[in-house]
């Protein structure tokens, strides 16, 4: 609806002036505010890229530790198994063991 000027000719002219300024200030209002919204966006995906690569290296160093923990742990069964075994000696066949 256009305003139409105090003579009823058409419209006003100051108020097509106004109404234009006051969408164009509405206009870069809702493009600062989505700049900002922008901006935040673009912060929060780089604090999340960064906290991702540090969780990836520390995830690296227990996939390592683990890995060595692993092997530790079978060189100690290995170990156990074969002072079990010089301890008791073989067992004669069809003989159980005393804790069957």
């Amino acid at each position: 609806m256009n305003p139409e000027s105090a003579d009823g000719r058409g419209p006003d002219i100051e108020t097509c002036e106004k109404t234009e300024t006051l969408g164009a200030l509405e206009t870069l209002e809702a493009l600062e505010a989505l700049e900002a919204r922008i901006l935040r966006l673009e912060s929060d995906h780089a604090y999340h890229q960064a906290a991702l690569a540090a969780y990836d290296e520390q995830f690296y160093r227990y996939e390592q530790r683990i890995s060595r923990l692993e092997e530790t742990f079978g060189r100690i069964v290995s170990a156990m198994k074969e002072l079990a075994d010089a301890k008791q000696g073989p067992l004669p066949p069809g003989e159980r063991p005393p804790h069957y």
